[in-house]
């Protein structure tokens, strides 16, 4: 299970990597905490009339306060896992994750996602990604998908302006980029947006224990 986070010096950008494992595991959500200290700056100082030229150190405290410190960025998923269970031909299954996002210092954000490859067993059994009901959905455009006979893997937020539109993740084994799930700026104190990932077989499809990684990257910019 793959949980990164990596801050650059001077707040000025962080990324947050959250791995999600269809079918069994998703990474649990991890925050960093910003509190203030105090620090010291030691001087030195010539004495005048020491024919020796004596110094000495002073200790002289520089305060910071919580007001000179960014309020923290936060992003988080609602669940440790998800899992699709046994998935029967013609007979689409659902599973939800809601993404929550507190701005804090951040003058706007983006979430994007990829996944790793489509699911595939350990004998390289393949549920491709889904192409929506007329064939034409991709990683970055929904269209309709609600018939049983379209198969594959994809997702919905709650966000979409097409009701029942879907898209596909973007394979990152095809070599293709991460898409902007959600995206916002500090007017927003809290947003929440739910994802809905839907799965359909055929009963032509092989039994096996499919899996792949979605991972989503919080971009916050100071």
């Amino acid at each position: 299970m793959n949980n990164e986070s990596g801050i650059m010096n001077h707040g000025i950008k962080i990324f947050i990597l959250y791995s999600l494992f269809f079918i069994l595991d998703i990474a649990p959500a991890s925050a960093t905490t910003l509190s203030n200290q105090n620090y010291f700056l030691e001087t030195q100082q010539i004495i005048p009339g020491n024919a020796e030229n004596q110094t000495k150190t002073e200790a002289t405290p520089i305060q910071t306060t919580t007001e000179s410190l960014p309020s923290p960025f936060v992003f988080s998923l609602s669940d440790m896992f998800v899992d699709f269970g046994k998935l029967s031909a013609t007979n689409p299954v659902t599973r939800t994750t809601m993404l929550s996002i507190v701005p804090g210092s951040a003058n706007e954000y983006s979430i994007q996602a990829f996944e790793d490859h489509e699911l595939s067993t350990s004998e390289n059994k393949i549920i491709p990604d889904t192409t929506c009901d007329n064939g034409s959905c991709t990683q970055d455009r929904a269209t309709l998908w609600n018939s049983i006979l379209s198969y594959g893997l994809g997702y919905r937020e709650n966000g979409f302006s097409l009701q029942k539109g879907y898209k596909r993740f973007a394979n990152a084994s095809k070599n293709e980029p991460a898409q902007v799930i959600m995206n916002g700026d500090n007017q927003d104190t809290k947003r929440q947006t739910t994802v809905t990932y839907k799965v359909n077989i055929s009963n032509t499809q092989p039994i096996g224990m499919y899996t792949n990684t979605v991972t989503y990257i919080a971009v916050p910019n100071f």
